[in-house]
Parts: C-alpha cells; structure tokens; sequence
C-alpha cells in the first residue's frame, strides 16, 4: 500500500452501488504507542465542544498471523482512534446560541457536517480534521497504538484441494504444497515476487526502512544481516515496533545487502550503498601542488628550448 492508493473507492453493479469507502494512509513519521496487552484500552471517552456531544474510543484490528512457525514468533494488533456523534439527534438551539459566527464556529459546524457524513465515525489522524485546528488539539495525544504478543504455530506445510460427490466421496485429492493441481480447480495466483531496494546515502545520516515487499500476508518482518535476526533491541541497528529498519550513524561497514522476512520466506531485499565524499587532506594538497611545480618547470623549459632554437635559425 502507498500513498498514491488512497482515496475514494466505490462498487457499482449495473444501476446498483454499494456504500463508498474513503482511504487514508497514516504518515511513516507519526509516533505509535506500545501498550501492554493486559490493557483493556477500549473504553470511549466522552466530550462536549460547543454544544455537540462527541465519542472518542479505539478501534483494533485482529491479531496479525504469526512471524514463525513452529518456534516462538510474534504477532500484533492495531488500535487506530475514531470519533463520531454519540447522539445523531442534537439541539440546535441551544448550539446556536451558543456559537457565534466566528472562524472556531464556522470549524464546529464543519465538524459537525463531516460526522453526519462519517456516521460510523472518522479516524483522529483523519488529514479532514487535521484542518480544523481547534479540535485537533484535543486529539493531539490520540496516536495509534499497537499491542505485541509472543506466539507459537503448527507450519502449513499441506495445502489440500479435494473434489467430493453429492454423497461427501472424495473423488480426487491433490497437495498444491507440493505443486500438484487439479485440472478441476481455479488456477492459483503466482506468488508476490521478491521486491528490491537500492538506497544510496552518506556516512552517519539514519535511515529508516520500511520492507519492499509483502507476500500477501499481515505477518510482523523480520530482518537479517547475512542470515543472521536483527533484534528488535536497543542498538545501532535495530527494528522497530512497526518492523522498521532502523539504522543510525552509518558506518563504512553498513554497506551491505538486507533482507525482510515473513514466516521464513523472503519478502525484500534492500542494498545500501554509500555516496562517498572526495575529500583531499593537507598533505595530498602538498603533493598536488609539487607535481604542478615541476610539470611547469619542465614546460617552462620546454617552451625556452623551442623560442631559443627559432631565434638561432632566424638569425
């Protein structure tokens, strides 16, 4: 997903259409908080700005799969802040008297417009709210949070297709784990290929490094140097919560090849190559200039000999 697939996305069927669906992406830079999974973040916070009565709860994805199999990996949820109407029935008098047509009255009615539209609530981080700056400060400690928990899953190393009769007989059974198809099946999609990513920087700037590829699965990455796991620790080189690759200070020894994974199967590869600066120290400065001395010297010479030889002909 990047930023250039967001936006409004609608399905329609000849003359029917189903309700519209709005995309934002939330910027890489915006901090997310981790919080303990014996939390139970999920009751709603009530407040009443100017005369509307507003909810502001979070809202969490599911647990994210495992990022191994058959030894200890983890998983994630997500939790993302919404705000709607708490009553869609709002009295309009009394918000009129209180509201005078001012610029922080024009940003409530704006604010009450887009929660008409939004009814089932609209994202804190929403770049909609963003612009009505007096209630953005309410939800300036609002960032998403994310939640981290240790698992442990069977591989699913036998993926079955079966055709059965009306009677629940298997009349044929083939492994699609070992590359076996049936003629009587869908043809499966091509796996997501392995996506590449050269980065080119200077010597002790940071980088941050989201993984190129995705193989279709919400699955945590994970990094490696070599073959070797980057700990999620503190370090020069790290992951962070987001599975990020965090590298800080960049060193000489930090041009090398990265790879993310999921559940052990290659995702990206990303080269970091650095730009090195032509740098000329004191002492090379020094030999430059003894080099051009003498080059000068002997074209000076040079030049002397010729004039010289041309004058004794002519005379």
């Amino acid at each position: 997903m990047d930023k250039y697939k967001s936006g409004y996305y609608q399905c329609k069927l000849s003359n029917s259409e189903a309700g519209p669906y709005f995309i934002e992406l939330i910027k890489d830079e915006m901090p997310i908080t981790l919080i303990n999974n014996t939390i139970k973040n999920y009751k709603s916070t009530k407040i009443i700005l100017n005369g509307l009565d507003l909810n502001i709860r979070y809202h969490w994805t599911k647990w994210s799969s495992c990022s191994k199999c058959e030894e200890m990996g983890k998983k994630t949820k997500f939790g993302h802040c919404y705000v709607s109407l708490n009553e869609i029935t709002i009295n309009k008098a009394n918000m009129k008297h209180n509201l005078t047509k001012n610029h922080k009255g024009q940003e409530i009615d704006s604010l009450q417009n887009l929660l008409y539209a939004f009814d089932t609530g609209l994202p804190c981080q929403s770049n909609l709210i963003d612009r009505l700056y007096t209630f953005d400060n309410i939800l300036k400690n609002k960032t998403p949070q994310i939640m981290v928990e240790y698992c442990k899953v069977k591989c699913n190393n036998n993926e079955i297709f079966e055709i059965k009769d009306f009677k629940g007989n298997i009349k044929e059974r083939v492994n699609n784990s070992a590359d076996i198809y049936s003629p009587l099946q869908i043809i499966p999609e091509l796996p997501p290929k392995v996506e590449t990513l050269v980065i080119t920087t200077f010597l002790n700037k940071q980088l941050n490094i989201t993984c190129p590829g995705n193989l279709n699965s919400d699955a945590p990455y994970e990094w490696r140097i070599n073959n070797q796991i980057i700990s999620s620790t503190s370090g020069r080189i790290k992951s962070d919560i987001l599975n990020r690759l965090i590298v800080q200070n960049i060193t000489q020894d930090d041009e090398k090849i990265y790879t993310c994974w999921q559940v052990d199967y290659l995702a990206g590869i990303v080269e970091i190559i650095l730009i090195k600066d032509f740098k000329i120290s004191i002492q090379e400065y020094l030999h430059l200039y003894g080099v051009y001395f003498i080059l000068g010297i002997f074209i000076w010479v040079g030049f002397k000999i010729c004039f010289d030889r041309e004058a004794a002909t002519f005379l």
